[in-house]
């Protein structure tokens, strides 16, 4: 299934930005739940409607998606592309009426960056500052669905991260501007393992064991603070996994986080029925 349409939502610097639009299987007449979703691809490539089988996966299940753009490096984005996801967030609740949609149960979705950009929007609409590159009202989402997110930006610079040509430092370098000893506040800024309260939504993580990419050991350290703070959360833990590892939906690990995720939706934000 392609998109249903393709929408400009914004123009920020010049920069066109545009949304993939996925329109529900069913709805029975209900208002559908949105799903705001952000592409992997490190915060230096990628576009739109990757990963787009998750997409098609959460149409089919009652919701609306918009798959969105954000402005990539270079010049550093460490601000603008979370800026630019909570402009997305706006322009959604703004069409609302147009999509048949309740914007205050949103879904905010992605992989690897995508994943890493839903949890700043969340923490950062908690912290007031959740700032859109384009005005408006960003609701708080309701639940965060996150793919191997990178959860605390250091963690991959300390270990040197790396899965074959693609360093953690090289991205982190053109994404935020250097390393954690130039810019602390930057990488304390982005990371969600420091920004932790009560009153979060709910977030669903999925990541594979033996990720190179993004480590395991953060989001374990996320999970901990999540419950410490009593957020209600799951951590699905792929086996032996690498970065990626649900590129082919129906592998292994793509259908045990599908399950997963369905029963986690199904709790806190189901689909339209």
């Amino acid at each position: 299934m392609r998109p249903n349409s393709t929408v400009r939502f914004a123009t920020i610097d010049g920069k066109d930005l545009y949304a993939d639009i996925y329109l529900p299987a069913r709805s029975g007449g209900a208002l559908s739940p949105p799903v705001l979703m952000m592409h992997p691809g490190g915060y230096v490539k990628g576009e739109r409607s990757m990963g787009a089988d998750w997409d098609r996966w959460f149409a089919e299940r009652g919701y609306t998606v918009f798959h969105v753009d954000y402005r990539l490096a270079p010049p550093v984005t460490r601000k603008l592309a979370a800026e630019d996801a909570a402009c997305a967030a706006s322009w959604v609740a703004s069409n609302a009426s147009t999509y048949h949609i309740d914007s205050d149960r949103t879904l905010v979705a992605g992989q690897s960056a995508g994943a890493g950009l839903a949890l700043q929007l969340v923490y950062g609409l908690g912290e007031g500052m959740g700032q859109s590159s384009c005005g408006g009202r960003v609701p708080q989402p309701k639940a965060v669905f996150a793919i191997y997110p990178p959860d605390d930006f250091a963690l991959g610079w300390s270990k040197d991260a790396k899965l074959g040509p693609i360093t953690a430092r090289k991205l982190l370098t053109a994404y935020l501007g250097g390393s954690p000893e130039e810019f602390p506040e930057r990488y304390r800024a982005v990371s969600a393992t420091f920004h932790v309260r009560a009153g979060l939504p709910p977030i669903f993580i999925a990541a594979g064991e033996n990720d190179h990419q993004v480590l395991y050991e953060g989001h374990v350290e996320s999970v901990r603070r999540l419950d410490a703070a009593g957020v209600p959360n799951e951590l699905v833990t792929i086996p032996y996994a690498d970065h990626g590892f649900d590129v082919a939906l129906g592998s292994i690990g793509g259908q045990i986080t599908r399950h997963a995720a369905g029963e986690f939706l199904q709790k806190y934000l189901p689909g339209g029925q």
